[in-house]
């Protein structure tokens, strides 16, 4: 599904009061696997990337309100083995 489809299914899904199994299901197939990073993620940064505009304002942003945030060039990879222990 496309994202702005995805996204106002989304929105239709988190305002049900009582979801079922189904609903439940459905969102979570789109969990994004960035959201048990312990901190944010700047993807492209400085990289050759059709999607790297803005990407040092969002750091410089996240830096400037004491956000813990990581910046990943094209190729690099977060491997997320315990979000219980401490950022390093």
């Amino acid at each position: 599904m496309p994202l702005p489809e995805r996204a106002a299914r989304v929105l239709q899904l988190t305002a049900l009061k009582d979801p079922g199994a189904d609903e439940a299901a459905e969102l979570a197939r789109w969990a994004d696997p960035r959201a048990e990073a312990p901190y944010r993620i700047v993807p492209h940064w400085r990289s050759n990337h059709h999607e790297t505009e803005g990407d040092e304002r969002a750091a410089a942003h996240l830096a400037d309100s004491g956000l813990l945030h990581r910046c990943l060039r094209d190729g690099e990879v977060v491997y997320i083995h315990n979000t219980t222990g401490p950022v390093s």
